[in-house]
């Protein structure tokens, strides 16, 4: 099969994130191949990269950023962005473009038309619940046929896009890290530990509340919330008002978090839904005993429940109350779950979610 060797990836920013991490990882892999990897972000480049890439990999941040409320009023704005975006596109002289996350994936199909350039997007999250508004959604459903390729995370995103997708729509999880190089002492720290953006869709208030729950119970443990965003100010009040400000912190960004999981002994998704959680598989591969929310995709996807990690019903606070309980109680089960949670490394390794990108590259490649 004749795999493209110049690559032209587009999204938002290389910023802290899911996404991110993800065609950081990919783009990485590509460069160790030999292959010419161009990055073009939405963003000024003022902020230097969260995730560390290869010095080989051309980053060209646009400075496009803006999100539009909705397609029709930001026309204008929108035609700008996109004439920007077809130049760069062009002058990288792609082999295959490789878009993530979904109003980027609109205006890099509509900046690549004409390009007679094969054209990958990816979408990170679940359409059905993670709402980009009624006119971006219609651009969606009427650009994302120009594409030659779609990528999702799981068999149930994947059918939501059927209906007008078809054969196009590929299904790829997300890699997890490598195991790491050293057994991690969880039992250093009675800590429970999360991680994501302070926004509403990640439900870190109902992870608040169960900790509280349940604080009374277990004196010495701790919960730990690492991330940053428009929640914060809404979240510590929350803190305050249930009485856990000595026993709930939330210290900001880490670009070390994996260190922070290996001292801790819990880790806790609390989201309301997600597309194939990175910082769960990252949890897990650092032999983390898990309780995560049953998102209608994602987590269900990764986690075996009783066998590697705990599901519950997502929104729901006292379940999740009642599976902290559990594992805070039972040192034994958060072993047995955590030696479990090490297979992640091998069922989602980055060579195998590798291979997977490389054979849908190379067969786009074959196409007349």
């Amino acid at each position: 099969m004749a795999e493209p060797q110049r690559l032209t990836l587009v999204i938002s920013s290389v910023g802290m994130g899911g996404a991110e991490r993800v065609l950081s990882l990919l783009a990485n892999r590509w460069a160790d191949q030999g292959r010419s990897v161009a990055l073009l972000t939405f963003d000024d480049g003022s902020e230097p990269p969260f995730f560390e890439l290869r010095p080989s990999i051309d980053l060209q941040p646009l400075a496009l950023s803006g999100r539009s409320a909705h397609w029709a009023g930001g026309v204008v704005r929108n035609a700008v962005r996109m004439r920007l975006l077809r130049r760069a596109l062009a002058q990288s002289r792609p082999e295959t473009i490789i878009s993530f996350m979904d109003q980027v994936n609109v205006l890099t199909l509509l900046a690549s038309r004409g390009l007679r350039v094969p054209v990958v997007i990816s979408e990170r999250t679940d359409p059905a619940v993670h709402k980009v508004g009624r006119s971006w959604n219609a651009a969606r459903r009427l650009t994302y046929s120009f594409a030659d390729a779609i990528v999702v995370q799981t068999d149930s995103i994947k059918k939501r896009f059927e209906p007008f997708m078809g054969s196009k729509i590929h299904v790829i999880p997300n890699p997890a890290p490598a195991p790491p190089a050293s057994p991690a002492a969880h039992e250093a720290e009675r800590t429970i530990i999360s991680m994501g953006r302070l926004i509403d869709s990640k439900g870190f208030d109902l992870l608040i509340e169960a900790f509280a729950k349940i604080s009374a119970a277990r004196p010495g443990w701790r919960l730990e919330i690492i991330g940053e965003g428009p929640e914060r100010g809404r979240l510590e009040d929350l803190v305050h008002r249930l009485g856990v400000v000595d026993r709930v912190f939330l210290p900001g960004l880490s670009r070390i978090p994996m260190e922070r999981f290996r001292a801790a002994q819990v880790f806790a998704l609390s989201s309301h839904y997600e597309g194939f959680p990175n910082v769960l598989l990252e949890a897990m591969a650092c032999g983390l005993a898990v309780v995560s929310a049953d998102c209608p995709t994602g987590p269900r996807h990764i986690v075996r429940d009783g066998v590697d990690g705990l599901l519950v019903p997502a929104g729901n606070a006292g379940a999740l109350a009642a599976a902290l309980d559990r594992l805070t109680g039972d040192p034994a089960l958060r072993r047995a779950l955590g030696r479990e949670a090490l297979a992640v490394t091998r069922r989602f390794s980055l060579e195998e979610i590798g291979r997977q990108w490389d054979g849908l590259l190379a067969r786009l490649g074959e196409k007349p």
